[in-house]
This record gives C-alpha cells, sequence and structure tokens, in this order.
C-alpha cells in the first residue's frame, strides 16, 4: 500500500493538518523509515516578515519556542492522518493522560531562513474511535538542536 519501507523518505502532504495559512509552520514533510523506526522530518522557511517576529515580547523578535512545539505537533498529526487515512478528516484531541516535556536552548530569529524539525514515532495506537500518538521530538537551527521534546502526543477522533 506505499506506507511501509526501510531506509527510506516518503513525502507526506503538509494539508493533511489543515491549519489556517498563519499557523502552518511546515513546508515540506517526509517519513523517514531507519531499520524499521518511523521519523517526520519536517522543514520550515522563516521570513523577517513573519508575523511571530513582531508578535513576540517588546524588542524581541524571535520565533516563540511554542511554535516549535506546535510544529512537531502538526508533523505528528500529518503523520497519523497519512499512516491511518481513515482518520485524515478526524477532530484533533489532546491527550491528558500522556505527560510531554521540553526543553528550549537557543532562538530562531529573523536573520535565520530555515528550520528543520524531527519527530520519532514511538506509539500509535487505535482505541474505539480515536488514534493517540506519542513521539520524541527535536527541532534544529543549521547544525544546533535548539528544542528537544519528550512524550509529545496528539489524539486524532471520529
Amino acid at each position: 500500500d506505499g506506507t511501509h519501507c526501510f531506509n527510506c523518505s516518503m513525502p507526506i502532504p503538509v494539508a493533511l493538518d489543515p491549519k489556517p495559512a498563519a499557523v502552518r509552520l511546515l513546508r515540506d514533510l517526509r517519513v523517514v523509515d531507519v531499520d524499521g523506526e518511523q521519523f517526520v522530518v519536517g522543514v520550515g522557511r522563516v521570513s523577517p516578515e513573519d508575523w511571530f517576529f513582531k508578535a513576540h515580547f517588546h524588542e524581541d523578535p524571535v520565533m516563540p519556542g511554542s511554535l516549535g512545539v506546535e510544529g512537531m505537533a502538526q508533523a505528528l498529526r500529518a503523520y497519523g492522518r497519512w499512516r491511518y487515512p481513515e482518520f485524515a478528516g478526524a477532530a484533533v484531541g489532546l491527550p491528558r493522560e500522556v505527560t510531554t516535556e521540553w526543553k528550549y536552548r537557543g532562538q530562531i530569529t529573523p536573520a535565520d531562513s530555515e528550520w528543520e524539525l524531527q519527530v520519532k514515532v514511538s506509539s500509535c495506537r487505535q482505541e474505539d474511535s480515536s488514534l493517540l500518538l506519542i513521539g520524541d521530538g527535536t527541532f534544529w537551527k543549521g547544525d544546533m538542536c535548539i528544542y528537544e521534546v519528550h512524550g509529545l502526543a496528539v489524539r486524532l477522533d471520529h
């Protein structure tokens, strides 16, 4: 069915996470299978004109770290909708039973042009009419990991 590969990369349509253009952070998205483990890899582009630079704290024009975490969640949701097509139109739920931890150690500034995120998919569980996806993510500025998230979880509900 085209959803399995070994040591390969396949594109995922970014539109599988239907966010308004202002909050759609990902420009390119793909799933990478490495020795049976699946990673969702996304790329975002930055422009000095992006809305969030002006909306951050006074005289601190950076991309808020929460948007990096949101980008990882968008990637995980798109992966779920791609891998499990029966959830393509599902509503998004926030799982309360999963503990999420994150660390920030850097920033995206107007001088940056691109960032990349990676989410290792650790669990996909179908329960009745919902799909629970859990992963661990990293957010990169060049070769520097600036955000790290453990236990990132999203739920897709019919």
